[in-house]
């Protein structure tokens, strides 16, 4: 992997921009810009060092953040071809390069950006592409326009196929982790009421969520989840039971009393 060079690599990219509107052509060159960076001796992934995949090149984060910033500057009102040159690369099934798609569907406004992030999750390669599509795919769409976004989460979340329910519990964790979004009451009800318990790919997705939501804004978290238990939800009572040290004092204090007690419906205290 050779050491990265900013210039060189800002003259690279900027032949990357040339070719957006070819997306075959654009897709071609960034792959052999990401096979110049990539790491040959390990094969590991960026992100998660755990990785050893092969669609997993160790391309650094300097070089994809890079790239990212200067290409989603140059689609930046070109919804057409973000799209296509997203969609190219997307198809490559490579983490950075899927990356990269993830950014710029980023500059894309309106549900675009949902339904585009929608037709790629139930071939999703793993949980990290179903991460890219929730999170930085749909971060511009979420901070434009975040009554929709949620309203799209609703869809997703009571969906009968379980790739979209991931969808959606990833995209409330990307959204709660996100400083740029500003959360309303109907985020934190988004997570009350689903399946707790849900197997696999599913389950990791919501409990995720709820960490997100956890630490984003305990008091809320908390009422959510008190709510659910207090209505009979044995599956709630788990998972305060998992997560109460994620809790500050307070609010684990209620939660405790709520296992201890399980009281019945219409007597839960007012938020604190």
């Amino acid at each position: 992997m050779p050491a990265v060079e900013l210039s060189r690599l800002a003259r690279q990219t900027e032949e990357l921009a040339d070719l957006l509107d070819a997306p075959a052509d654009f897709r071609r060159a960034c792959l052999d810009l990401l096979e110049g960076y990539a790491d040959h001796t390990r094969r590991r992934g960026v992100w998660h060092p755990d990785e050893d995949v092969p669609w997993v090149l160790g391309v650094p984060r300097t070089v994809l953040r890079a790239v990212a910033n200067a290409l989603a500057r140059e689609v930046e009102g070109r919804s057409e071809s973000a799209l296509g040159a997203a969609g190219a690369l997307w198809e490559s099934g490579l983490r950075e390069a899927q990356s990269l798609a993830a950014a710029l569907v980023q500059t894309v406004p309106g549900e675009a950006a949902a339904d585009w992030a929608q037709a790629r999750v139930e071939n999703a390669r793993d949980e990290r592409a179903i991460e890219a599509l929730a999170g930085p795919a749909l971060m511009g769409w979420r901070r434009q326009e975040p009554a929709a976004f949620l309203g799209r989460l609703d869809r997703w979340l009571t969906s009968d196929a379980p790739r979209r329910r991931a969808l959606g519990f990833r995209a409330i964790e990307a959204a709660l982790e996100d400083p740029g979004f500003e959360p309303t009451p109907r985020a934190f009800d988004l997570l009350g009421g689903r399946s707790l318990e849900s197997p696999g790919e599913e389950g990791r997705a919501m409990m995720a969520a709820w960490r997100a939501a956890i630490a984003r804004s305990p008091a809320e978290a908390a009422q959510t989840l008190l709510e659910e238990a207090a209505a009979g939800g044995e599956p709630a009572r788990r998972l305060i039971s998992r997560n109460l040290e994620a809790f500050p004092e307070r609010q684990r204090a209620r939660l405790q009393r709520a296992l201890l007690e399980a009281p019945p419906p219409g007597i839960i205290s007012p938020q604190e």
